[in-house]
């Protein structure tokens, strides 16, 4: 299932989905950059390891890839493209931040600031 409509907001720091099932999906650019599916990414993931993402890394590119988006990223990151499906099924019912309508639109230059790092993965929703 492809959504009908996306917008990216650096402003919000959101990538919002409009899904043909009526469901509107924010998506947070630090959790999306975070939940990466590029082999790097996963692998991290896999060994319980998890990236630790400064909040302030923004979506700067979305790139249309067919059964999916690119997303590039603040950081240079750009190797992930996310599968519609991929998506549609974050989980954003357990305070991971995926789906926050609060966030604050202050500019900040991300230069010279590292944006991420490995650290032990948190297990589960608390």
């Amino acid at each position: 299932m492809n959504p009908l409509a996306i917008g990216n907001s650096q402003a919000k720091g959101q990538l919002h989905l409009d899904w043909p099932d009526g469901r509107e999906q924010r998506l947070e650019h630090a959790e999306l950059r975070r939940q990466c599916p590029c082999s790097q990414c996963r692998a991290f993931r896999l060994r319980g390891l998890v990236v630790q993402v400064d909040p302030r890394i923004r979506v700067v590119a979305v790139n249309a890839q067919g059964y999916g988006v690119q997303l590039v990223f603040s950081d240079g990151h750009e190797r992930g493209i996310y599968p519609w499906a991929y998506l549609a099924g974050l989980n954003t019912d357990c305070g991971s931040g995926l789906a926050r309508e609060d966030v604050g639109t202050s500019s900040i230059s991300l230069t010279d600031t590292p944006l991420s790092r490995a650290s032990p993965l948190s297990q589960g929703c608390a």
